[in-house]
């Protein structure tokens, strides 16, 4: 009797360390690893009209885990990334310096985490900032 309880206390602490450590799939929680990879954006102007389609890819940030790379941002080339800092399933692009180009803007994460919505401004240096949408596609 007490070697079957020798047995059965470490497998049950063990299974309960394991399934402590599954990930949540919870559609309203999301994590860095969420975000991460390449997905495909539809841009809108603020008429709605398509604007452009493209491909960006989202990466660690390499010094902050509340933090993500969007690299090819608003189809400026690879290579052009802008920092986002994430919390949850929104995610905030803080006023920042892209090529030439000024943007900030907010998002968030859709789809069971297979949708990435964004609002963004993006002034060229012309000093006319437009306001962009993009609907994009976890690939």
């Amino acid at each position: 009797m007490r070697s079957i309880r020798n047995i059965i206390l470490p497998l049950t602490i063990l299974m309960l360390l394991v399934s402590s450590c599954a990930k949540d799939d919870d559609p309203k929680v999301a994590v860095r690893d969420d975000y991460l990879g390449t997905w495909q954006c539809d841009e809108y102007d603020t008429n709605q009209q398509l604007i452009a389609t493209f491909q960006i890819e989202i990466i660690a940030h390499p010094s902050d885990a509340d933090r993500i790379l969007i690299d090819n941002f608003t189809q400026l080339g690879l290579g052009f990334q802008v920092e986002a800092i994430i919390s949850n399933t929104s995610l905030e692009i803080p006023q920042q310096f892209i090529s030439l180009a000024e943007v900030s803007g907010s998002g968030f994460i859709t789809n069971a985490h297979t949708g990435l919505e964004l609002q963004y401004t993006y002034d060229d240096g012309s000093g006319q900032s437009e306001s962009i949408s993009a609907t994009c596609t976890k690939l």
